[in-house]
């Protein structure tokens, strides 16, 4: 689309062309002219990030150049949705765009791909066993019931608890950290009992049996 603007020159008068103009024109007192808006001159909006790649709950840093005012999308995980430099919390990978406007009312755009590592803290208990679902990652099986402590050796995907108590597992991806949720575990099953000797007393009897461990 064009835009054509016309008047009568005051004085000795050029107008060049600049900018979004594209009409030339040299004229004298009281001479009439035309000028033609010749739609927008391109220019390029740029986006940087101070990480592209975050933790689930972490934030980044958006900055935008080349342009005079933006506007940024998509709102849910933006702090803020003008200025050169904005703050986001994504939860899952998004995609952020930006349009730019020069002073000619003129709009860029560009977008930047800010990735979130999620980690999966399902749990799933199978008899005695804790199976942690998120694979390719570090864990640690820690006590619940004593403020977390870590239980030594217990690093694998799962792990067999030989006592009843509360245990959870605290998994590391690619840096990001999370813990599951507590489980129970009653350990299911009869101990082996080690004695020297016992007594079976009285016998023989039809009542009461009494086994005495030594």
């Amino acid at each position: 689309n064009f835009v054509y603007l016309c008047g009568f020159t005051m004085s000795t008068t050029s107008i060049a062309s600049s900018g979004a103009f594209d009409t030339s024109f040299s004229g004298g007192t009281n001479d009439m002219f035309l000028a033609k808006l010749d739609g927008c001159d391109p220019f390029t909006v740029t986006i940087s990030a101070t990480a592209t790649s975050i933790c689930e709950q972490d934030t980044v840093g958006l900055i935008a150049s080349g342009a005079l005012s933006y506007r940024w999308s998509p709102s849910p995980s933006l702090l803020t949705l003008t200025g050169d430099s904005v703050m986001a919390a994504p939860q899952v990978t998004t995609t952020y765009s930006v349009t730019g406007m020069d002073q000619w009312g003129c709009e860029a755009q560009a977008s930047k791909v800010i990735s979130v590592l999620v980690i999966d803290t399902t749990v799933n208990l199978i008899g005695n066993t804790l199976i942690a679902v998120q694979g390719s990652a570090q864990y640690q099986w820690v006590d619940c019931n004593n403020a977390f402590a870590a239980l030594p050796g217990e690093i694998a995907l799962l792990f067999t608890p030989t006592l009843n108590g509360s245990y959870a597992a605290i998994i590391d991806r690619s840096g990001c950290v999370d813990t599951t949720s507590c489980w129970n575990v009653f350990v299911t099953g009869m101990e082996q009992l080690s004695v020297e000797s016992f007594h079976v007393f009285p016998n023989p009897t039809s009542d009461v049996l009494f086994y005495q461990f030594s």
